[in-house]
């Protein structure tokens, strides 16, 4: 398994750079879905549910078959609130405003599918962060606007920007926040039967450099792995 490519649903460009520091051998293409939160749909259920039918859309997809896949969907959770991308600057600005001065949720959630014979196993688990914002002036919150970074990002922000003294503390995982839990993601491929050139939490720990609360015997012990199947020729 370790030889055959991987394939990654993504079009986000800070998920394919998380990806490759734990491995080589994968090729990207997006799924196209729609994203719309169901009525009365809990945040978490629907950042699961979208890491699913993005993995289950690009099995779909002609010249997919045979490989193992892994999607991911990030959700900011505001008091049991989705915010996603901002539509212009204005609702930028405006959703960092709701999250100055507070603590919001970062959910990430990871399906990889396992194609065997007529019939794929869908493997989940997802991640959760607490995220505390500083408390951001006006003239920080035009500033970061105007430099185009919230755009296209889920919450309005990216923690991984430097320049801009946006976030002051986060509990659990710093590569959740950026849009990929590597440890989640590594246990997942490995019980899929993948063998990653570096392990996860090694690839994570040398480019991030955060002291990462999550331990990955830990994670093997605690995090919920839930495992679903359907039959190729079914209609999703």
């Amino acid at each position: 398994m370790a030889s055959e490519p991987i394939l990654l649903a993504s079009s986000s460009a800070r998920r394919r750079e998380l990806f490759s520091w734990i491995i080589d051998n994968f090729t990207v293409f997006s799924a196209d879905i729609d994203e719309s939160p169901l009525p009365h749909e809990a945040p978490i259920a629907y950042c699961k549910r979208m890491a699913r039918e993005k993995a289950i859309a690009s099995l779909n997809q002609p010249g997919q078959a045979g490989a193992v896949l892994l999607a991911a969907d990030t959700t900011v959770i505001l008091n049991d609130t989705i915010l996603g991308k901002p539509e212009n600057p204005s609702h930028a600005a405006e959703m960092l405003r709701s999250l100055s001065g507070r603590t919001h949720t970062v959910c990430t959630a990871v399906t990889v599918a396992i194609p065997e014979k007529n019939e794929i196993t869908l493997l989940s688990t997802h991640s959760e962060t607490a995220v505390h914002m500083n408390s951001l002036s006006e003239p920080l919150i035009q500033a970061y606007v105007a430099s185009g970074d919230p755009l296209g990002e889920a919450g309005a922000y990216a923690i991984q920007n430097q320049e801009f003294p946006l976030v002051g503390s986060i509990q659990g995982c710093y590569a959740n926040v950026v849009g990929l839990p590597l440890c989640h993601c590594g246990e997942l491929l490995r019980r899929a039967g993948v063998i990653l050139p570096v392990h996860s939490s090694i690839g994570c720990r040398a480019h991030i450099r955060y002291n990462c609360e999550i331990d990955t015997k830990l994670l093997i012990q605690t995090a919920a792995f839930n495992k679903a199947g359907f039959k190729r020729n079914r209609s999703i």
